[in-house]
């Protein structure tokens, strides 16, 4: 989806227009920048001084913005079919 936003808006109007479009309220999402998934926070920034142009691609993210200092850490399980676990490897439990 695209949308047309000039680059003296501060991010949060940015969010606002999006909240918008979504139905959401600013505080039940959050921004992220596409490739490095960077959370984007400074409210009062205009887009310009956040780098945000035309080619730039921002990520909305259900939830709600993470605390400074604390990191998101996705975590997979990976199980690979005939592997015997070393005897010192505790095998972690799967939800059911």
């Amino acid at each position: 989806m695209k949308l047309d936003v000039r680059k003296d808006n501060t991010l949060l109007e940015l969010k606002q227009r999006v909240g918008e479009l979504f139905g959401l309220n600013t505080s039940e999402f959050v921004l992220k920048r596409y490739l490095n998934h960077k959370e984007l926070k400074n409210m009062s920034a205009k887009l310009v001084e956040l780098g945000i142009n035309n080619q730039s691609v921002i990520k909305v993210e259900r939830g709600r913005p993470h605390q400074d200092g604390v990191y998101e850490v996705n975590v997979w399980q990976a199980i690979i079919h005939g592997h015997r676990p070393h005897p010192q490897e505790e095998p972690i439990p799967s939800e059911g």
